[in-house]
């Protein structure tokens, strides 16, 4: 496996060897409402049979949750840092769930590997986004284009910018090595470049309010396929159409028209009347 070698990749995996130990293990131990409302989030667009890429997994605590939903697929956590990957591996005994050593970014031939033929159908970054570079961004999302189907779900959570620069200016002490602002214009712009759209963005109270964001991203390709494709009605809708139609053409259409046409318009028949 590559792992990418520059001063400033080393310093980060270094960095995150120590915050395993200063900040990671405390999840485990007491538990994270950010990464429990994450979970939930991500839950949602999970099935049993899902292939899921979780990138920058840490010590596996969202690979492990993902992994009980898609019980008869496979998910796999990638992250830079070797104790978090140890850890991981040593703690989460899901046989569907597994843990690499490596940038997803650089290392994207690896990752292809790894999922052996496959494409993910779900791709989850929980609270990385922000602590990846700008160019590097550019480039992650280049690659997890080449690791997705055509209709895959990219699903993100980071801190809101309002709560990043709440931390900047009050609290600079609780930023990692790199923890940039992310603005919902700045993934518009970087993601879109790699054929991305934001198709679902909301704002998450966890201890303060507006602290932090949930995201996914989907294909435009896909999107605007979809749009092509009739939705596709049940057995039970379709049956029930010529009822409903005759409905509302014998009781409800009338009842509408005297309610909002007649009874406000008189004879006018929709011309205000005349003062």
């Amino acid at each position: 496996m590559t792992i990418h070698g520059s001063l400033a990749h080393t310093s980060a995996r270094n960095y995150y060897d120590d915050f395993f130990l200063k900040r990671m293990l405390g999840y485990r131990i007491h538990g994270n409402p950010r990464i429990k409302a994450a979970v939930r989030f991500f839950s949602q667009y999970i099935a049993k049979s899902s292939v899921v890429v979780d990138i920058g997994c840490g010590i596996g605590i969202v690979a492990e949750q993902l992994g009980k939903i898609a019980s008869k697929g496979r998910v796999l956590g990638f992250d830079i840092s070797e104790q978090n990957i140890w850890y991981a591996t040593n703690t989460v005994k899901g046989s569907n769930v597994s843990f690499y050593q490596l940038d997803v970014t650089y290392s994207i031939d690896d990752v292809k590997s790894l999922l052996n033929g496959a494409k993910a159908d779900v791709l989850v970054l929980s609270d990385v986004i922000e602590h990846i570079d700008e160019a590097a961004r550019s480039q992650l999302f280049r690659a997890l284009s080449e690791l997705s189907t055509m209709e895959i779900k990219i699903l993100l959570t980071f801190p809101t910018e309002y709560y990043q620069r709440h931390l900047m200016v009050n609290s600079p002490s609780d930023l990692q090595i790199t923890d940039n602002v992310i603005t919902l214009a700045t993934l518009e712009d970087e993601a879109g470049d790699a054929g991305f759209d934001i198709t679902y963005f909301r704002l998450i109270d966890v201890w303060q309010h507006a602290q932090y964001a949930h995201c996914v991203l989907e294909r435009k390709s896909a999107l605007e396929s979809r749009v092509d494709r009739a939705v596709c009605s049940t057995t039970l809708d379709i049956l029930m159409r010529p009822a409903r139609w005759l409905i509302n053409r014998i009781f409800l259409g009338p009842m509408r028209r005297r309610k909002y046409i007649t009874n406000v318009f008189g004879s006018n028949s929709g011309k205000k009347p005349s003062a």
